[in-house]
């Protein structure tokens, strides 16, 4: 019993009369707009006209309706109503087209409504009361009559439901049973598991939009349509052949029940063939063969190995004795006719179905007996070779002898062109069929006629390689009788094992070359092998090593993986001197791609101290980064591998190139993320990796952020190229800079990254480099940019050349300098006494070495003429007034002078606002602590040297020094470079110390004599002859410089 869902679709009736709006008066609760929307589409029926007889059909309702049956007439106050009610396949397959069942569902009278009705109750309908055998030949017996008792009639009509045809009844009976016994009695005929999709309607009007296969109409249609007039039983329109459908009438000829149970005993098979997608007409039809191949089988009938074949391999359907006699079939004419492999669908049910396994095993071992070896050896190859073929002693035995018994058939022939063939086709055999546990036997068998052919002694190395076992193939090796056959590049290199000194010629691949590609790679591995085993490493040289490489990347096989492992680790061991590069790279890479971390940590600790001693560390580095770019690794292997390797020692700058290597050998997996970040902060807080890493392990950086279009990691990752650049020589460093700006440059959004990277770059560099980067990328990127390129330039030497991380820090340490120096001379009552100053002299005299001594002495005379050129200029080119060093602060005006350029600089950095100066006498003696004198001449060389760089950069006799906004885009281009944090740090400490040493800068020129330094000076001698006390900083200096320089 199922419920089926249901709504009624009409006219309300009001005082008697139908209403002419039609809508849905009543329907069942789950009905939904999906369901009412097909039902629209599909199954708004038509009435019969001028009768009050309703109509019905079953038709299909597309994706959300499979099937709608609906009902169809004139109520009794004269309202059109229809009964639509929705079943799914299986319900309607259930019924097995028991249409009388159907009938259950429509209403005697269709109802009225005189309002919507409430939700209705699913409607129930039985499912279990299947037609008997008797009821079913009543059906046909009835068709039988309305259609003049005349199979010829029927089989046209079967043809079309069968074929797809339209099949449309004109002038037949308004009687809705009559109309019902004649589809019943249709579908009746087919087998009962594909009468459900048989769509029909008891009345039908042109273009009222329904679609079924058996149609009763008023007149006939146009189009492909079989038609069938009542009246005269006569047919028009398009008529077909069909196979079933003949083989079915044909049999009602004999007995209606006959062809009942015919068609019942198709059930399943069309059954399966329909639900499998096949059209109606071609599930029947291969039912129809199906019926005629077990009859003819039954009855020892010819069925071909061809239609056998197909059933045994597709048709589930068949019951156990029927495979074992489609299987005996096959088997019998397949050995007789040499016809095998249309026996092939025998193959799955071996494992099975004991019985037939049973019977094709005694069939092929008598078929063995018969000298029909080479037939059994073929078809056993093809079966133990599937996946779902046989296994299992048994068979391999089997297959043993086949092999035998066909060797020994083609032996006993003399047969030289079959046994070659016969060999390779023993060699290609499937692992599954074990041709190792009797290939020794083989190899026996046609050994005596070797000496007839070249190519069976060539063939039979080729299978000892592929099949036998290392102990065997060892043994078979030492046979000089085996070996005599042999000839050629082999034989050369089984010579060589057993001579002493070094073979020049890489016999070893022109061995395993010989053999053929398809051998190759095997002949590699076994030949490798009997090198190590006999002590002669030497064999494996440069060429062996890249093609095991190959072999290993290839990854067919892994059952050489430790022998390989074991082997080039000893090659590692005892003749990395005598490998040809890149032999060793080669190495690195078969143990790296085997997953053998722990030998391939060992193997580069060995070359890095054997091969790249010394300076050669650096090439060392660019080795490893190549090594494992080079090797194809899966991104899940990284993380383990990077872990291992470093428990196994390898530290530092080397797994910094291992990584950067695994980002290119993993062509940039996006799970490698982690690994890629990691990288970018070693490298940017290590001083050191940026000295000696290649300038590669960042492009490495660049290009994987770019493959996975990441803005931010291509900028973060270029901004770690000038200093890595800058470090190599210029050669090497301007090379890579030049190819990084290439690669940035193609792509629209990283241009400004690559024009950064030039101007960090010229930041960081030797003079001569920047001139050169300048220069050469002034003329390619146009004026303006050049112009910019200029101003870095410039700007960097007035910054010393450094970079501003640590430029800030020296700014820090000369500015706090300057100001202790200033307050000691800030209070005329406070200036340090005679016995101080000759203290802080002698204990730097005592404490520093003669040429210590000179060069603080210059440092101070520096320090002194950097300041008096500094307060000159500005006292030249600037105004001193408040007016105007705000404008300098705020940016509205351009810079003059150096004091101009640290005003600007530092109120730019800080927004404007103005850091004042404030000094108190009396303080800063600590600078006079000589006990600390490196501390003493290492302040005094910063300051000098800060200094006298800007002053050589924009000599004051040369006038106006820059734009402001050349300024501004210099400063922000240089801080952008830098990370957030450290940016505003940074930014800061610039902003108060620059703003802080101009003002530093004045002060100390305003409070000295203008002549102070000239030598020939009064109070400068005096200072110079320690007969007078400074009353100023640059008195100060004078004093020291003269005291040291000896003046």
């Amino acid at each position: 019993m199922v419920s089926l869902e249901h709504f009624y679709y009409g006219q309300l009736v009001h005082y008697g009369e139908p209403v002419d709006e039609r809508r849905i008066v009543a329907r069942s609760a789950n009905i939904t707009e999906e369901m009412v929307s097909a039902a629209n589409r599909y199954a708004m029926l038509p009435t019969l006209p001028n009768t009050s007889m309703s109509t019905w059909a079953v038709v299909r309702g597309g994706r959300n309706a499979p099937f709608i049956m609906v009902q169809s007439g004139i109520g009794a106050a004269g309202q059109e109503m229809r009964h639509l009610i929705f079943i799914n396949g299986d319900t309607l397959r259930d019924l097995q087209g028991n249409l009388t069942l159907l009938t259950t569902l429509l209403d005697g009278q269709l109802p009225t409504f005189e309002m919507i009705a409430n939700i209705q109750d699913p409607l129930d309908l039985a499912t279990e009361n299947i037609r008997s055998i008797d009821q079913q030949t009543d059906d046909i017996l009835t068709l039988m009559s309305l259609t003049g008792n005349n199979t010829r009639n029927l089989e046209p009509l079967l043809s079309a439901i069968v074929q797809g045809v339209p099949l449309v009844v004109i002038n037949a009976p308004t009687s809705e049973q009559t109309r019902t016994q004649f589809v019943q009695g249709l579908i009746t005929l087919l087998p009962p598991s594909t009468r459900f999709s048989v769509t029909f309607a008891t009345y039908r009007q042109r273009e009222d939009g329904i679609t079924a296969q058996i149609s009763f109409m008023d007149q006939a249609p146009e189009g492909d349509a079989l038609v069938y007039d009542w009246t005269d039983r006569s047919l028009s329109g398009t008529q077909t052949k069909d196979d079933y459908s003949h083989y079915i009438t044909s049999q009602l000829r004999l007995d209606i029940s006959l062809a009942l149970q015919q068609a019942e005993n198709l059930t399943q098979v069309a059954g399966w063939r329909f639900k499998s997608g096949d059209k109606l007409a071609d599930a029947l039809a291969y039912a129809s063969k199906r019926q005629r191949l077990d009859d003819a089988l039954d009855h020892n009938m010819p069925v071909s190995m061809a239609d056998a074949g197909e059933v045994l391999g597709n048709d589930p359907t068949l019951s156990p004795d029927l495979q074992y006699a489609y299987a005996e079939h096959l088997m019998n004419l397949g050995l007789a006719m040499d016809e095998m492999a249309q026996a092939d669908s025998v193959a799955p049910l071996l494992k099975k179905d004991e019985d037939i396994a049973n019977m094709v095993i005694t069939k092929l071992d008598e078929a063995i007996q018969e000298s029909q070896g080479t037939r059994v050896f073929n078809a056993l190859s093809r079966w133990m070779s599937r996946e779902d073929g046989p296994t299992g002693e048994e068979w391999t035995n089997l297959m043993q002898l086949s092999t035998v018994a066909a060797l020994q058939e083609l032996v006993a022939d003399h047969d030289l062109e079959g046994l070659n063939a016969f060999l390779d086709e023993v060699r290609q055999a499937d692992p599954k069929l074990r041709i190792g546990r009797y290939a020794t036997q083989i190899i026996h068998t046609v050994l005596p006629l070797a000496s007839h052919d070249a190519n069976l002694g060539v063939r039979l190395f080729a299978l000892a390689l592929m099949h036998l076992t290392d102990e065997r193939f060892n043994r078979l090796m030492e046979s000089d009788t085996f070996r005599s056959h042999l000839t050629g590049p082999v034989t050369r290199y089984l010579d060589a094992l057993r001579k002493t000194g070094r073979q020049d010629a890489p016999l070893l691949v022109t061995a395993a070359e010989s053999l053929g590609n398809s051998i190759k790679p095997i002949a590699l591995r076994r030949l490798t092998e009997l090198a190590y085993n006999q002590q002669r490493l030497d064999l494996i040289d440069t060429p062996a090593l890249a093609e095991l490489l190959r072999l290993v990347l290839q990854r067919e096989n892994d059952r050489h993986d430790v022998m390989l492992a074991t082997v080039v680790s000893a090659v590692n061991t005892h003749e990395l001197q005598n490998l040809v590069q890149p032999g060793p790279r080669y190495i690195l890479q078969i143990l790296l791609a085997l997953g053998r971390y722990d030998l391939l940590a060992r193997a580069m600790i060995d070359q890095s101290r054997d091969l790249y001693p010394g300076e050669g560390q650096y090439e060392f580095i660019r080795m490893v980064q190549e090594f494992v770019a080079k090797t194809p690794l899966p991104a899940d292997a990284i993380p383990e591998a990077l872990r291992s390797l470093e428990a196994n020692g390898i530290k530092g700058v080397t797994m910094v190139a291992i990584a950067s290597g695994a980002l290119e050998s993993t062509r940039f997996a996006p799970e490698l993320k982690g690994v890629a970040q990691r990288l970018i902060t070693q490298i940017d807080e290590s001083d050191a990796y940026k000295e000696v890493l290649q300038p590669e392990v960042v492009m490495t950086l660049i290009r994987y952020y770019s493959h996975h279009n990441a803005t931010s990691g291509v900028r973060v990752a270029t901004n770690l190229m000038p200093d890595v650049a800058a470090a190599k020589d210029n050669k090497e460093g301007l090379s890579a800079l030049n190819r990084t700006f290439q690669l940035l440059w193609k792509t629209e959004d990283y241009r400004i990254i690559a024009y950064n990277m030039l101007r960090q770059y010229i930041r960081v560099a030797d003079d001569v480099a920047a001139r050169r980067v300048v220069e050469y990328f002034g003329k390619e990127l146009g004026s303006q940019r050049a112009h910019q390129l200029g101003i870095t330039y410039r700007f960097s030497q007035f910054m010393g050349n450094v970079d501003v991380t640590v430029y800030a820090q020296v700014l820090s340490q000369v500015t706090d300098l300057l100001e202790n120096h200033a307050q000691i001379y800030e209070d005329d009552e406070l200036y340090p006494s005679h016995r101080l100053l000759s203290t802080f002299k002698q204990t730097l005299y005592s404490n520093l070495n003669l040429d210590e001594r000179h060069l603080l002495g210059e440092d101070f005379k520096k320090l002194a003429n950097a300041i008096f050129a500094i307060g000159q200029d500005y006292e030249r080119n600037s105004k001193r007034s408040p007016h105007y060093t705000d404008d300098m602060l705020k940016g509205a005006a351009d810079p003059s002078s150096i004091v101009d350029v640290l005003h600007a600089a530092g109120g730019y950095l800080a927004q404007g606002r103005y850091y004042r100066l404030k000094l108190r006498g009396g303080s800063g003696y600590e600078v006079l602590e000589a006990s600390q004198s490196k501390e003493v001449t290492n302040h005094i060389g910063l300051a000098a040297e800060l200094l006298t760089a800007m002053t050589e950069t924009w000599p004051p006799s040369q006038g106006p020094v820059m734009a402001v906004s050349d300024l501004k885009s210099e400063l922000e281009s240089m801080l952008n470079q830098l990370p957030r944090d450290t940016m505003r740090e940074v930014r800061d400490k610039l902003a108060a110390d620059w703003q802080r040493l101009a003002a530093l800068i004045v002060h100390i020129y305003d409070r000295a004599d203008r002549n102070i330094l000239d030598p020939n000076n009064r109070n400068g001698r005096e200072l110079d002859t320690q007969k007078r006390l400074p009353e100023s900083a640059v008195e100060f200096y004078r004093m020291m410089y003269s005291f040291f320089l000896g003046n």
